[in-house]
């Protein structure tokens, strides 16, 4: 029998062999083409976007609205309403609604690797979705996939989907699209609610001489005022490979704009060298998107830094710090490799208006929380070095001094040192201890003066002029309680303090004592006093006057502010009928009418 020409061997190039490779190719590719789709036709549009979504991203992920497979033209897949929230085996905070909400998802896929394990899109569109951050007064989020495991029965670890592809990796994205997107953060613990709307954002790979380059482009309303931002990685392959790549991350929003660049590593841990630029023209612009900045005690910032990041270690160089009156440069330093984080402090100040210490506090949320919440508590440690040629407080200037601090806050609490500070034209060392404990404080206070100007002291506190000298004193207090009214009352404690080459003049106290000069000098003065729920109390107010030698008994109503002065029968008040006595707000007591 004569064999079929188009497989026999002395058929020329141009005949049927090369019909028969091309029929085989044909039927190869076509059954490959039906091997790759038969994945996705089997499983189902839906199943497959939870399996998918879920081993990517380790949440659960939910089609609640229709989904289909597109074949034909540019295969992927289309779908409404996809939900994405932690798996059912953690706890969130009470009515937490999901973490991401997209109101529709389309994604350009190459079917082909997903057959072979991979998730490749070409394109990824998410249209109007919703990020929802929540946190509960119990410090609980519905993000982290290391929150608490819930105990109500066996779950299935995190991120395993009901659909599983064995070695799935993660997925890559030539291009994403966000239309419309939305981000909230809450926070009830600290009573903070914060929105993010009107999200556009075009991200996408390209191809550029050193490499294929990661682009982001976006902009956002924060709070009605608009936010622009820019983002490059460049040399992917490398990045991926963990070596050090350059990067650029641009901020700009109506208080201001922030520059990041450098380079970034990631291979067992982060690795980070950066070039930080921040300026913050607008502070009630700052207060009005973020009403925790206080705008009147931060004004006008800036900030040149270089960071540097090492896994748990992080390297802060102030080149530049300034805030308002402020300006500062030094160092700081966080290590988060121990059990106990760990923050080093080396600071020097032209300038340091202590208003900023409190504006810091206020920014970061570190002010008690809401009523009702429970209190957040913060294991860390740290000590550190404060140094300033001019030092300011509300009312007062000061000269040159240093701050020693420490602090541990498993409690938490806090220990600062003051050496030699220049003050009314004298010395102030102090040593403060703080302790927080089931929302309160318990404040000690050690205090120290000599040679201060009493003339200079009770001007810039008392607000006027009444009594001169050199004052000399001690203090050692505790204070506890849980706001600063109820930490006044409760203080105990006691003291000394003395007054030499003194002069009284034009208040009622100079007056009660000589009613015909117009001013007494007092050579010296002396008190020890006690201190008892908020009650300044002296027995022995002893008086040196240049008309005689007089004692009196003094109490301070701290709270109040009212003194009463009780004088004692003394050579002074010879041929008086009574010892006067003296009450009423310190500083009418003290200060010239």
């Amino acid at each position: 029998m004569t064999e079929p020409p188009y497989i026999t061997d002395d058929v020329d190039a141009g005949g049927a062999r090369p019909l028969a490779r091309l029929t085989l190719a044909l039927a190869v590719a076509v059954g490959l083409t039906l091997c790759a789709a038969a994945v996705p036709i089997l499983v189902g549009a839906e199943r497959l976007i939870a399996a998918v979504g879920g081993w990517v991203t380790g949440y659960e992920v939910e089609v609640k609205g229709s989904a289909q497979l597109r074949f034909w033209g540019t295969p992927g897949l289309d779908a409404d309403d996809v939900i994405l929230r932690l798996p059912s085996n953690r706890f969130v905070p009470v009515d937490s609604p999901p973490l991401l909400r997209i109101a529709r998802l389309e994604a350009d896929l190459d079917l082909w690797a997903l057959a072979r394990g991979a998730v490749r899109a070409r394109r990824l569109v998410l249209v109007r979705p919703s990020l929802r951050l929540d946190r509960g007064p119990d410090g609980v989020n519905n993000w982290s996939l290391r929150g608490k495991p819930r105990l109500d029965g066996e779950a299935p670890p995190p991120g395993t989907p009901a659909f599983k592809v064995s070695g799935l990796p993660g997925a890559e994205i030539a291009a994403l699209t966000i239309e419309g997107g939305a981000l909230r953060y809450t926070d009830a613990g600290l009573d903070r609610d914060v929105t993010l709307d009107g999200i556009s954002m075009e991200a996408g790979i390209a191809r550029a001489s050193e490499g294929r380059v990661l682009r982001l482009r976006g902009d956002a309303r924060l709070r009605g005022e608009p936010v622009y931002v820019e983002a490059e990685l460049h040399r992917l392959n490398d990045f991926r490979d963990g070596i050090r790549v350059p990067f650029k991350v641009m901020l700009d929003a109506a208080p201001g704009s922030l520059l990041v660049r450098g380079t970034v590593a990631h291979r067992h841990r982060w690795a980070l060298s950066a070039g930080i630029d921040l300026d913050l023209d607008d502070p009630k612009a700052l207060a009005a998107a973020w009403p925790p900045a206080p705008a009147d005690l931060i004004g006008q910032a800036s900030a040149r830094l270089q960071a540097d990041v090492k896994g748990g270690r992080i390297d802060l160089g102030l080149r530049s710090l300034v805030l308002g009156a402020t300006d500062m440069t030094g160092r700081v330093a966080v290590d988060l490799d121990d059990k106990l984080p760990l923050i080093e402090l080396d600071l020097e100040a032209g300038a340091l208006d202590l208003r900023h210490a409190v504006a810091v506090a206020r920014l970061a949320g570190l002010f008690q929380p809401a009523a009702g919440s429970a209190p957040r508590r913060f294991a860390i440690g740290g000590r550190g070095r404060i140094k300033w040629a001019r030092l300011k407080v509300p009312g007062v200037d000061l000269g040159a001094g240093g701050l020693g601090l420490s602090w541990r806050t498993g409690e938490p609490n806090l220990a600062a040192e003051i050496g030699a500070l220049p003050l009314f034209d004298g010395t102030v060392s102090a040593r403060l201890e703080a302790t927080a404990n089931e929302g309160k404080t318990a404040l000690s206070l050690a205090l120290s003066g000599s040679d201060l100007d009493a003339a200079l002291m009770t001007a810039s506190l008392l607000g006027g002029h009444g009594v001169a000298g050199r004052l000399h004193g001690n203090l050692d207090v505790l204070a506890v309680g849980a706001s600063g009214p109820e930490m006044l009352a409760a203080t105990s404690g006691g003291g000394r303090v003395t007054l030499s080459e003194g002069r009284i003049f034009g208040s009622p106290l100079q007056r009660a004592v000589d009613k015909e000069k117009r001013s007494i000098g007092l050579g010296r003065a002396s008190m020890d006093f006690t201190v008892e729920g908020g009650l300044v109390a002296s027995d022995e107010l002893l008086l040196d006057f240049e008309v005689g030698h007089a004692r009196a008994g003094l109490t301070w109503d701290m709270p109040s502010g009212d003194v009463t002065v009780t004088f004692q029968p003394s050579p002074v008040f010879e041929g008086r009928d009574a010892p006067p006595v003296m009450s009423g707000p310190l500083w009418e007591v003290l200060l010239a009418r």
